[in-house]
């Protein structure tokens, strides 16, 4: 199946001002736990929509689990649910090369990427 939704903060603050989003997609063997240290600080600024690659929870990938198309499908379709705001991109690894693409569906929306390791995998070509 696609990424699921790991966590998702309330989009307004107590002022009534919406947050930015904070997308954050990690890379392989690692699961939405790789982000626990960064998420206190980074939920005093940002909703947080930490996403989980297909198998990372379970160890099991299914097969086609992992084309790029669906992928970067699934994860707008998350993030448009949200509403429209301002969006930062935080990928690890293979995160990093999916939220690559996925930046592309939103323009002027994304204020901020940040890829950790990030680069081009053969897997998806």
């Amino acid at each position: 199946s696609g990424t699921r939704k790991r966590k998702n903060v309330h989009p307004e603050t107590p002022g009534g001002h919406v947050k930015p989003l904070c997308v954050l997609l990690h890379g392989y063997p690692n699961n939405t736990l790789v982000w626990k240290d960064q998420l206190p600080v980074l939920r005093e600024r940002f909703d947080i929509l930490n996403l989980a690659l297909p198998g990372s929870e379970t160890g099991h990938v299914e097969k086609n689990a992992l084309k790029l198309n669906r992928l970067v499908t699934t994860i707008v379709q998350e993030i448009e649910s949200h509403g429209q705001r301002d969006i930062v991109l935080m990928g690890h690894d293979i995160g990093a090369f999916v939220l690559s693409e996925v930046s592309k569906r939103f323009g002027p929306m994304i204020k901020a990427q940040i890829f950790l390791a990030g680069m081009d995998f053969p897997l998806f070509k």
